[in-house]
């Protein structure tokens, strides 16, 4: 499928960021993390593994039933940001209704609690504990964060407390 310009659902409302992605794509969310943050989701990755998947908190691409009893997979023909209300519609014609209404509609967006979660599931992801992170890993974050300067004018960077972890 085509990609598509969209605000991400990482940035804030007062501050949207456009994101470039595949609305049809398995993980469209992570995507969005990796479009947004490349260096901070490279390190999570290879420190917390792979992203957490949309459905079944992280474990899965759809979930294991709908409450309609719509075909799960199903699911995946539809924007991303779809997914989780028409798999909660709890019945077969409304789930039908909603399939139909969405499915050639990228920019498609229905608020759902099981979408707010999922982007939740992967701010935490992307955060990386300190005592993980390489003396390179941290020279890339900060050049990110920085850009490259003269060092002797570029702040340093502050102490971070150990139990937290980081995100850039």
């Amino acid at each position: 499928m085509p990609t598509i310009e969209i605000n991400s659902l990482f940035s804030g409302s007062d501050r949207p960021r456009v994101v470039t992605v595949d609305a049809y794509a398995v993980n469209p969310l992570a995507d969005e993390l990796k479009s947004l943050w490349p260096t901070e989701y490279s390190l999570a990755k290879r420190v917390n593994g792979d992203p957490p998947k949309m459905f079944l908190a992280g474990s899965s691409d759809t979930p294991p039933f709908t409450a309609s009893g719509f075909d799960p997979s199903h699911l995946l023909l539809l924007p991303y940001r779809v997914r989780h209300a028409v798999a909660a519609t709890p019945s077969i014609a409304l789930a039908q209704s909603e399939f139909e209404r969405h499915v050639n509609d990228p920019y498609a967006h229905i608020e759902h609690e099981g979408l707010t979660n999922a982007v939740t599931r992967l701010n935490q992801w992307l955060i990386v504990p300190d005592d993980q992170l390489t003396p390179d890993d941290v020279e890339a974050l900060y050049l990110n964060v920085y850009g490259a300067m003269d060092a002797a004018k570029a702040p340093l960077p502050a102490p971070i407390a150990p139990s937290r972890g980081t995100r850039w």
